[in-house]
């Protein structure tokens, strides 16, 4: 509950001292917010016929408050400095957690309404509210597959058809020996999806994931060049999950340069526009799609190493 009015009426104080006032709740299940108390000034509120909208507005000032409650326990709040002779005296109590503590009512189990107690002389010892230890719940920590590399691969449709058509086996491990995509393309157009693009698929990277695992980040890397810099020469990279029937969306790197460079596409926590299990990391499920793209048919590309690593929660 985030949210109650209680109201009490004080009688047999026939003028005498008050020497304290503790308000007795028991409650019934665990919340890390107790509730702050505020006095209510208008008594004239009905418990049959209050509602939300109709409620009385409570004293901004705090009486009292309750931190962590436990189930099954009584707590005892002070509120001395509301009970003042006899009379009817209300509260409002409120929780910003989602949470919120429940007490027992009178409409409850017999023995466990809210109690008001008011003492006239001496003042017996507060009943210490238990404090509750928290135990903290340990957070995992996140892994990561570590750069895999692939160990198949074969062209796809498009553009002049071939792929990496020289030695695309080379991009499988970061040796200086490259996959090679001499005049690359059949067209001028610069989307990575274009029809007139080479693509290239690479997989088997045997990733072993844990059943369960949530998938934090893919990254991608590219270490690749070309041969000249005119045409806007670039690699773009899309990612299957079911073999290659779909796609996520592609992600490119910037403009290629003449000398080998490392190219990261994705990160770690970057899903590439979706949730993975860890089954869609399988050999027979994930796939690499690297697209050569430039505004000229006579780039030659060149790719030493596509490998791929995954972030993830186990």
């Amino acid at each position: 509950m985030q949210n109650f009015l209680l109201k009490f009426v004080v009688s047999g104080v026939n003028g005498q001292p008050i020497a304290g006032a503790r308000l007795r709740l028991h409650n019934v299940n665990y919340s890390e917010k107790g509730g702050d108390f505020h006095r209510v000034a208008d008594n004239t509120w009905g418990e049959a016929t209050v509602t939300w909208n109709t409620a009385p507005a409570a004293d901004a000032a705090i009486l009292a408050a309750l931190g962590a409650v436990d189930p099954n326990t009584w707590y005892e709040v002070d509120v001395t400095s509301l009970i003042t002779g006899d009379g009817a005296y209300s509260l409002r109590v409120t929780s910003t957690s989602s949470n919120g503590a429940d007490y027992a009512s009178k409409e409850g189990t017999p023995g466990f309404a809210p109690q008001l107690v008011v003492y006239l002389g001496a003042l017996p010892t507060l009943t210490p509210t238990p404090t509750r230890t928290l135990t903290p719940t340990p957070t995992p920590t996140p892994s990561q597959s570590g750069l895999r590399s692939p160990n198949a691969n074969a062209a796809a449709a498009g553009g002049d058809g071939d792929g990496f058509q020289t030695n695309p086996g080379n991009a499988h491990s970061n040796d200086g020996l490259f996959a090679e995509d001499p005049n690359s393309g059949s067209g001028a157009g610069t989307s990575c999806t274009g029809s007139d693009k080479d693509k290239h698929l690479f997989y088997n990277y045997s990733f072993t994931l844990p059943g369960g695992a949530t998938v934090r980040g893919i990254e991608v890397r590219l270490d690749a060049r070309v041969n000249n810099t005119s045409s806007s020469p670039k690699m773009c990279v899309q990612l299957s999950w079911d073999g290659g029937a779909s796609w996520t969306a592609a992600k490119s790197t910037a403009t290629l340069t003449t000398s080998e460079a490392t190219y990261t596409l994705g990160g770690a926590t970057d899903t590439w526009g979706r949730a993975w299990s860890s089954a869609e990391f399988s050999n027979a499920n994930f796939r690499v799609r690297v697209i050569n793209v430039a505004s000229s048919a006579v780039r030659d590309f060149s790719l030493d190493w596509v490998a791929v690593n995954v972030r993830y929660q186990p």
